[in-house]
């Protein structure tokens, strides 16, 4: 008996980077999971939040319901100071808004009549310190979400001229302007004072992304998205601001930062005394430094500069201040101190035989022996998989082994973990490949760990194991992740699922190998087939040949498995992940049928692809983005020619299902030219279109059930 998509759906999922929310005294915990996607277009609910659901748990009474279940959406629940009320976005009345919910009253209100626009998951409710007032983004008044769904070739307005032109993409400061994309973000920052029904704008008209209030409560920083610094890169530049929360009538937001490159927006940090800012940038043309900008004397930005030579880049959690100005840092696995007194840089931890995945923000006092300040690090040990709490007194240096187990854990910063105020208790998300996600609870104190809500009800015996298998290409050391099918008396087929220039063997931390439910490879586990993924490194700027030479060496490694039936292979791939199967399947014959979705066989169509929403998306892709191809096509047509496998596809003999929606914006127009080639090279080929978007987990149920069924179907036949 197979496992059913509906049971793979039935697995709750957390809300996309949406952060837990506990009460001061560990009671009660707020989170968010995914629901059903209704495919909607509600004023002020971002796609990815859509469908979404707010939980809260009452760990006293060991009760777990959702707050406001008669919503299409609703999300991102924070806690009051006082713990008594829970602050969230819904959309029960027909927009998003912001509503209250009273955890002693169980009463629902309706904060302000206010449209929000929250983006991300972790664009939550900002409470001021007294528990009167929340900071929100709100929509502007003449905003579309068109941004975010509607693209060029979906119009159909026959009355609508547009016209494009590069005489008016560049101004008289030689910036283009042409970035409509960098649009989505626009909001204005407003507070909401829940007592009186006021709303007071603390900057409009801007694109705000990372908001952060002072410790004091008077001030909040922001980042405002510029667009993307260059044609041939994919790195976006902010621009960082402050403003009081209750500004005075001459008051104005100041720009205290100008152009700084960061992923998310969001690597910035005030300092305990609120005089200093510090952040670090991050991304392919950012100088990977730590800077700080002081409040007080000009805020002129200042570079940090140290004899140690490290890169402090990170997607989402900037420096963690200290009392004394310090900042805490992490670089590739490890834990660095900078010294406000004699401005040095300094390792902590140098111990820690474990990669060093975040500092969580909290940091308190011990009165025990050694007592000093604390901070809980979040670790893992790749080799064994195994994800782990450390205690470290930061001033000597001493490392405390709190809790280690193989699961994985999401760091804070992605949602699903938390802290008791003391750090006696956390609260987080727990999973791993074979095992469905739960939320649990540790005692540091007693040393009691016990689940909090389960996630799941799915048929264990359904489920298939999950090793990590090891080798090396040279003197580098690579992973693989292998799922087993249950109960496996044989040798079994393999489908190898790819994804260039990823580390797909820390899936091993998510069920199912995927953190999305539409990809949960026991689907493919349960009906006999093991499934491999390996890590693809890109180290040059020729990606195909990076991607086959990393995958021969893994499917040498898999195919020494004594499991494995290494005569019957077959390969997967999802967007650069069907670009990486189809370079595959042109450089060799080792795979008996595959499968793209959404892929693209040729660079120079793709790198020269026109969105009017992000003119300069595609070239930025290619040129120094995910392709990394590193030169123009002009400067280079040949690597261009080499790195796409439509120039290769007369070598293919391995028969393809090509599936392509119509409504993804990325890939539309590559599947219908990929299956005229090989229609025309008389290879064995087969197209699937959907009225659906990129991925998958997008998709209606109706056309998810029929893609695997002719998935599970092309694998049948030729495996």
């Amino acid at each position: 008996m197979a496992l059913t998509l509906n049971e793979v759906f039935s697995v709750k999922e957390l809300g996309d980077r949406v952060p837990f929310s506990m009460t001061h005294d560990g009671r009660w915990l707020a989170y968010t999971v995914k629901g059903k996607r209704e495919n909607l277009i509600i004023d002020g609910v971002p796609d990815s939040m859509s469908g979404n659901e707010l939980w809260v748990s009452d760990m006293e009474k060991k009760q777990n319901f959702a707050i406001i279940p008669e919503a299409s959406s609703s999300w991102g629940g924070i806690w009051s100071p006082d713990g008594s009320k829970l602050a969230f976005y819904s959309d029960l009345g027909g927009k998003a808004q912001l509503w209250i919910w009273d955890s002693m009253q169980a009463s629902l209100q309706l904060a302000s009549d206010i449209t929000v626009r929250p983006f991300f998951g972790f664009d939550v409710p900002i409470w001021s310190r007294d528990g009167k007032s929340l900071i929100v983004k709100a929509m502007v008044s003449d905003y579309s979400q068109d941004f975010e769904r509607v693209h060029y070739s979906e119009r159909n307005d026959s009355e609508r001229i547009q016209v494009f032109s590069t005489r008016h993409e560049v101004g008289e400061n030689g910036k283009g302007n042409m970035q409509t994309w960098i649009n989505r973000y626009r909001a204005d920052i407003i507070r909401i004072d829940i007592f009186k029904e006021e709303a007071q704008v603390l900057a409009s008209g801007i694109r705000p992304v990372g908001i952060k209030l002072s410790n004091d409560g008077a001030t909040i920083a922001f980042t405002e998205a510029l667009g993307q610094v260059a044609s041939d890169s994919q790195q976006v530049s902010y621009d960082l601001w402050v403003v009081p929360v209750f500004p005075q009538a001459n008051e104005r937001a100041q720009c205290i930062a100008k152009n700084v490159q960061m992923a998310y927006g969001t690597t910035f940090s005030w300092s305990k005394d609120d005089r200093w800012i510090f952040y670090t940038t991050s991304g392919q043309l950012s100088d990977g430094n730590l800077w700080i900008v002081n409040l007080e004397d000009g805020a002129i930005p200042k570079l940090i500069e140290s004899s140690i030579d490290v890169n402090f880049g990170r997607e989402y959690d900037g420096p963690l201040t200290l009392e004394n100005n310090d900042a805490l840092l992490i670089s590739d696995g490890k834990l660095w101190r900078y010294q406000y007194a004699d401005g040095e840089i300094m390792q902590l931890a140098q111990d820690m035989e474990r990669d060093i995945v975040a500092v969580v923000p909290s940091v308190f006092l011990e009165t025990t022996e050694g007592g000093g300040p604390y901070v809980i690090l979040q670790t893992m040990n790749s080799e064994e998989f195994a994800y782990g709490f450390w205690k470290l007194n930061i001033e000597i240096n001493k490392l405390e082994k709190l809790l280690e187990e193989p699961r994985g854990h999401l760091p804070w910063f992605e949602g699903g973990v938390t802290f008791t105020p003391n750090g006696k208790k956390i609260v987080y998300l727990a999973q791993s490949a074979d095992e469905p996600p739960s939320i649990w609870c540790y005692d540091f104190i007693n040393f009691e760990k016990k689940t909090v809500v389960h996630l799941s009800k799915i048929r264990k015996e359904l489920l298939g194991e999950a090793m990590l298998l090891n080798w090396k290409r040279g003197s580098d050391h690579y992973q693989g992740v292998l799922l087993l099918p249950p109960n496996l008396k044989k040798r079994a087929p393999v489908i190898v699922r790819v994804y260039g220039g990823a580390m797909l063997s820390k899936s091993i931390r998510f069920f199912g190998l995927s953190p999305w439910a539409a990809e949960n490879h026991h689907l493919f586990a349960s009906r006999g087939y093991a499934v491999f993924m390996p890590d693809l490194p890109i180290n040059s700027n020729e990606p195909a040949d990076d991607i086959v030479k990393a995958l021969d060496a893994a499917l040498e490694a898999l195919c020494s498995r004594p499991e494995i039936d290494s005569d019957r292979i077959g390969i997967i791939g999802h967007s650069f992940g069907g670009y990486s199967a189809l370079a595959a399947i042109t450089r060799f014959h080792k795979f008996r049928a595959a499968v793209v979705s959404a892929a693209m066989a040729n660079l120079i169509s793709f790198a020269t692809k026109f969105d009017p929403v992000a003119p300069d998306f595609f070239f930025g892709w290619a040129e120094g983005g995910q392709a990394r191809m590193g030169s123009t096509l002009w400067e280079d047509p040949q690597r261009y020619i080499r790195n796409s496998p439509l120039f290769q596809f007369d070598k293919i003999e391995t028969p393809l299902l090509i599936v392509q929606g119509t409504l993804d914006h990325l890939c539309n127009d590559e599947a219908g030219p990929m299956y005229s080639s090989l229609r025309r090279l008389k290879k064995e080929v087969e197209l699937v279109i959907y009225d659906e978007d990129h991925f998958q987990g997008t998709w209606s149920r109706e056309n998810l059930n029929d893609y695997y069924c002719r998935v599970f179907e092309w694998f049948e036949r030729y495996l």
